[in-house]
């Protein structure tokens, strides 16, 4: 099943309201429970987006709304009691690591690249496809070879039809499973 989640720009636009709400609220020794962050936050998101926080082992804020379930919602998870340099600093840091706008602006850069990777990509596809009928013809091969006259335990096994080992490390740009 293929749950909605936030797009960009909302999870983007709900960062934002994260950070800002955390610039407000910072000053304070500590975390506590969450209820002041959530409801900070919650005046800075719009309905009918959800937020619930807590901090039991780990503090956790959740967003989630808009279609998005519970599960699929932003969720960050940070240390608010064990951190030497405070609860301040191990939330700063689960914001920009939540922060998505570099990976978003590495799809906006590798956009040029769209072209040349898609003739790269058919040139692949046509490469695994010969690579497929080598197999092909290499199998045939390897069929068309009689039983070994020495065999005696191993007389009449299923193996013989395909590659040995020792061919399969022989010729390994045939036989690889990477290919």
């Amino acid at each position: 099943m293929n749950e909605k989640t936030f797009s960009p720009e909302q999870h983007t636009a709900i960062i934002d309201a994260i950070r800002a709400t955390f610039e407000e609220v910072k000053h304070h020794i500590a975390f506590g429970n969450g209820g002041r962050f959530a409801t900070a936050l919650r005046k800075r998101l719009p309905e009918p987006y959800g937020v619930h926080c807590n901090n039991e082992y780990l503090a956790h804020i959740y967003v989630w709304g808009h279609g998005v379930a519970y599960s699929k919602g932003v969720s960050l998870c940070f240390n608010a009691n064990r951190n030497e340099s405070g609860w301040q600093a191990a939330l700063a840091m689960e914001i920009d690591r939540n922060d998505q706008r570099d990976y978003q602006e590495r799809i906006e850069q590798e956009k040029e690249c769209y072209l040349l990777f898609q003739a790269y990509d058919m040139e692949a596809r046509l490469l695994r496809s010969r690579l497929a009928r080598i197999r092909e013809l290499c199998d045939a091969e390897i069929e068309r070879l009689p039983e070994p006259a020495s065999a005696t335990v191993r007389k009449g096994a299923c193996h013989w039809g395909s590659p040995s080992a020792h061919m399969r490390r022989l010729f390994p740009n045939v036989y690889s499973k990477e290919n």
